[in-house]
This record gives C-alpha cells, structure tokens and sequence, in this order.
C-alpha cells in the first residue's frame, strides 16, 4: 500500500505524470459510463473515441496479424491497441491542459526573500 502511494506521489510530481493519473482516471469514468448508459455509443463515443479506437485497432491487426483467430495473442492485442490509442489522447489532451494551466498560473514567489530589500 505504501508503495502504490508512493507511486503516485511520484507521478505528480512531473507534468507527464500527472497527464497519465487523469488520463487512467477519465479514461475509466468514460468505461463506467459507456458500460451503464442506455444508448450504446452516444455521440461523444462515436465520434471522437470510435476513430481512435479505430484507427489504433487498425496498428494492432498490423502488428498482430493473426487477430481473427480466437485464442491466439492477437486476438486479445489488437483490441487493446486500440485502446492504447484512446488513453494516449487522454494523455495528450491532459498534458496539453496542464502545460496552458500551468502557463498562465502566476509565477510563486519565494517566502524566504524579504518584502523590504534595505532591512
């Protein structure tokens, strides 16, 4: 247990690292919804995550070229190729978030530098 918290703790220390935390988190939150929700590919899913997932499917069935038969590793790879490709567009547009949040947050000033210089 201490060491998952460490972990995380490590991980927020760096931009990229916290782009992945709240990518694995999003990415997550839109499986829950996307497994209860009523419409089985609601607009969001079909148009921006479906081309992803598709497209990263499509680099899977290269690398894989054997995904159609059932039980083989390409059968379960190629799909989670393409699932890669959606938490890598997590992770860019999170990275992305960070570094433009990070940008126009006023810059810390230090509280050991005194206010008055002469003193």
């Amino acid at each position: 247990m201490v060491l998952i918290a460490r972990l995380l703790v490590w991980l927020t220390r760096t931009t990229l690292g916290l782009s992945f935390l709240f990518a694995v988190a999003s990415y997550g939150v839109l499986l829950a919804i996307a497994a209860h929700s009523p419409l089985q590919g609601g607009p969001f899913n079909s148009t921006l995550l479906f081309a992803v997932f598709k497209a990263g499917f499509h680099v899977g069935r290269i690398v894989f070229p054997d995904y159609q038969t059932r039980g083989t590793t390409g059968f379960y790879l190629a799909p989670l190729c393409g699932a890669l490709a959606q938490l890598l567009l997590f992770m860019a547009v999170w990275f992305a978030s960070i570094r433009v949040v990070r940008w126009m947050r006023p810059a810390r000033r230090d509280e050991d530098v005194p206010l008055n210089p002469s003193l």
